[in-house]
């Protein structure tokens, strides 16, 4: 299934490493951790490997990982938050 599509302001598709700065502000970003389940991390490393592991998820397939952009811009994150292979 394919994670890409693109509106008129919006579009969603791959998250790349050229996204991961503006990945790792989203993920550190207090308006977005109150409606985003984000951990509360404890070091700077934590964010990077979190946000390195949803730009991995992003480009596999079977998982539904995909950005938000606006123009170039990544504005924001769509995640599967389990999957038909996750145990209930």
């Amino acid at each position: 299934m394919s994670m890409e599509f693109t509106t008129r302001r919006l579009s969603m598709g791959q998250i790349g490493e050229k996204d991961l700065p503006a990945l790792m502000a989203l993920l550190t970003n207090d308006t977005v951790k109150q409606t985003y389940m984000v951990p509360d991390f404890a070091a700077w490393a934590e964010v990077e490997a979190l946000a390195r592991r949803l730009i991995d998820l992003s480009g596999k397939p079977e998982r539904h990982v995909a950005g938000i952009y606006w123009g170039d811009v990544l504005v924001g994150v769509l995640n599967e938050t389990e999957s038909a292979d996750s145990p209930s």
